[in-house]
């Protein structure tokens, strides 16, 4: 290797030794097991030193693309264990996979020697951990009174999540048993990165909500589109006695949307009278949706009233149709046939009544 040159392989010394020079200086050797020129490969900058055998050697060498490639298998695999192991936290377990990804991402990795005290019972907390190698005792822990037996945590176990949730003081020691490497996240590098948990766990409900709604069922909506929408549902108030919509008059432009119930009840009446009533995670504004057609008035088909002060997650014609395009493609959509099956194909599984 010479300095200044463009860096083409990353080199593993099997046997002999290696000199590192800067300016015709030499600032440090390296011998049987050590490795040299992965900034290189990393950075794609020119050499930093130049590299003379100062002994017979034997070399192993990578090129660029494969160690790259090593690198971002690693990373994807990496990542992955990580994704398993916040799936295990109750509050994060629901959550898209793109959050999960954004939290793996922020993640810092600290190293902790044996005996050295990771956590202190009585501290704030403002940081979650999650063991990526080694072993933790949590004891000395008293929650509410009350005290719990003294716990061992290893590789993929995880502790201090309530910091995430709320600053609170710590219920507990954590000390680590052996030489370990833990994967931290405060509250706010989380919230500087994702925004505040409870948001992210309603935008998660809202997209599961909007992909099981029939108006959308056959309408070859993506997952992607889907998400972009629930991003796109606002928070809004309403007091009791609001009439959200009225059984035979015009839809107004901010009623014709889809609403979630997010606290309060709203009550439905029909043409008959019948009524019945949502209360939090119902929806309604649908059947409006699917009168649309060429004509620019709605007239509504129920009543939707709010029986007490209500809070509602919106999202308005508009932004579905900013998604998904022309709002008739998803009631129009026609389901996907059936390909035929031929009767040699199938395979005898019981007759039934014998």
């Amino acid at each position: 290797i010479v300095q200044g040159e463009v860096g083409d392989y990353f080199y593993i010394i099997h046997k002999g030794s290696v000199a590192f020079e800067v300016d015709g200086a030499e600032v440090g050797t390296a011998k049987e097991g050590n490795s040299f020129g992965e900034l290189a490969l990393l950075y794609d900058c020119p050499r930093a030193a130049t590299c003379i055998t100062s002994s017979p050697c034997e070399l192993w060498r990578v090129d660029q693309k494969t160690f790259r490639k090593i690198l971002a298998s690693g990373t994807m695999r990496n990542d992955g264990e990580v994704r398993d192991i916040l799936r295990k936290v109750p509050f994060l377990k629901d959550l898209d996979v793109k959050y999960l990804n954004k939290i793996s991402e922020a993640l810092n990795e600290m190293k902790y020697s044996k005996g050295e005290k990771i956590v202190t019972k009585g501290e704030e907390g403002s940081v979650f951990y999650v063991i990526k190698e080694g072993k933790v005792k949590v004891h000395d822990i008293e929650v509410g009174q009350s005290k719990y037996d003294d716990q061992e945590l290893s590789s993929g176990g995880y502790f201090g999540e309530r910091a995430i949730v709320m600053k609170d003081k710590r219920v507990a020691n954590v000390t680590a048993l052996e030489d370990c490497t833990l994967l931290c996240l405060s509250k706010d590098d989380f919230e500087m990165t994702l925004g505040p948990l409870a948001d992210l766990i309603i935008k998660t409900a809202d997209k599961g909500k909007l992909k099981a709604m029939p108006l959308f069922e056959n309408a070859g909506v993506r997952d992607h589109d889907f998400a972009t929408m629930a991003d796109l549902v606002e928070e809004v108030d309403f007091p009791k006695g609001h009439t959200f919509f009225a059984e035979g008059e015009a839809v107004s432009d901010r009623s014709l949307a889809l609403f979630i119930v997010r606290k309060g009840t709203i009550t439905m009446t029909n043409k008959e009278g019948k009524t019945h009533t949502l209360s939090k995670g119902g929806y309604f504004g649908d059947d409006n949706m699917r009168l649309c057609n060429q004509s620019t008035t709605i007239i509504a088909e129920n009543t939707a009233t709010a029986e007490e002060d209500c809070r509602v997650g919106l999202i308005s014609l508009h932004d579905i149709e900013s998604v998904v395009g022309n709002i008739q493609r998803l009631h129009t959509a026609k389901p996907k046939k059936i390909e035929k099956v031929k009767f040699s194909d199938l395979k005898k599984h019981r007759i039934l009544g014998v």
